[in-house]
This record gives structure tokens, sequence and C-alpha cells, in this order.
């Protein structure tokens, strides 16, 4: 990752914990990847992204491997999280972004592993938004996985660039909120409604 984004600090400092009604923390797995950006960018952290549950099994969505993070030989991916403290990849998706680009990446910050934000379970997958890349992707509890949409269609970047990054499932929509453009512009921050069939 070129600079001032990069190059990343990499390392295995990510965890998922569990707190307590009464605020104790409890850690279900760590050891996993985290990346740092350049001090230049902020020192700005990524590991575990987000979670979500599919009966009694736990999901982690990753934000911070892959070589662009600083960590080759990673990949950032949408993983279990085993009974016994292990977890399980059910999707690489670093691999998915690599081999399936959008139609109008942003040449001025382009994450090649993705920087993956938020995920909501519906319909009996993931639903999970890769701002960097404006797109939201839909992935089987088998590993498949197929983007729903890619906003880089709608808002070309630099000047129409949107990220989405909080996804929430609601009756047959999802609710979006997305990132604006950079510097920082008040007013291109949007909430959007997205029906899939």
């Amino acid at each position: 990752m070129p600079f001032p984004i990069g190059p990343y600090n990499g390392g295995f400092s990510a965890r998922i914990s569990r707190i307590s009604p009464n605020g104790e923390r409890h850690t279900v797995v760590d050891g996993l990847p985290s990346g740092e950006s350049n001090p230049a960018a902020g020192s700005v952290m990524q590991g575990v992204a987000d979670v979500a549950f599919i009966g009694d099994n736990l999901y982690g969505l990753e934000a911070g491997a892959g070589c662009s993070h600083g960590l080759a030989g990673t990949a950032n991916t949408l993983f279990r999280v085993n009974h016994d403290g292990t977890i399980t990849t059910i999707a690489d998706l670093s691999a998915y972004v690599h081999a399936h680009p959008v139609a109008n990446p942003d040449a001025d910050d382009f994450e090649p592993d993705g920087t993956w934000y938020g995920m909501v379970v519906a319909r009996g997958a993931f639903y999970a938004t890769e701002p960097n890349h404006q797109e939201i992707d839909r992935i089987t509890p088998d590993g498949q996985i197929n983007r729903v949409v890619d906003l880089s269609t709608q808002f070309v970047p630099p000047a129409g660039w949107e990220g989405p990054t909080s996804i929430v499932a609601h009756h047959d929509a999802f609710y979006l909120g997305t990132l604006g453009t950079f510097p920082v512009r008040p007013g291109t921050q949007n909430l959007y409604i997205l029906y899939v069939s």
C-alpha cells in the first residue's frame, strides 16, 4: 500500500471479545490478523470488522489481513469461530476482490485486499459491505460469494465516491449508510434503501 496510507504495520493482535452483563470482558478468539496504517494517515487500526450469528455459530469479518495490510500469506476472510476456540475460513474475500474488480475503482485510494466494514445476516446468507471498492457482497455459509451491488457504477470516483459501511436488513430491504468523499465534505454521506430480489 503506497504512502500516505501505507505501508501498513501488520500483526496478529485482533480478537473477538464477549462482554458479560456486568461488564467483564472474556476473549472468545485472539491472534487474528491486524493492520495499522501509516502514522501520516492517522495510524488507523483494522482487524475484525464485524461479527454475526447464524443459529449458535459465531462468524467474523476480517479487514486487517492480506499483503496490502503488511501480512503476506494471509487474506481477509469471513470465518466461523468453532466451539473449541479455533476458526474455520468460510470465504476468502481478498481473493474475491482480486478476481472480481468493481467497474470504477478509486485509483487514489485503492485497497487491494479490501477494507471490509459491516455485515448482516438475511435470507440465510451474509451481506457484507466494502466501502473502499464501493460494493456489497452476498456470502453463503458454504462460501459462495456474489456481488449484490457495485456502487462505483453509480458514484464514479473521485467526485462521486460513496462507500457503503453500515448495513441493516428489514423485511425485503437493506438500509445502507455510506461514507462520503475525502477530504470530508458535509452532505456527501447518505442513507439508502436497497431492494434485493
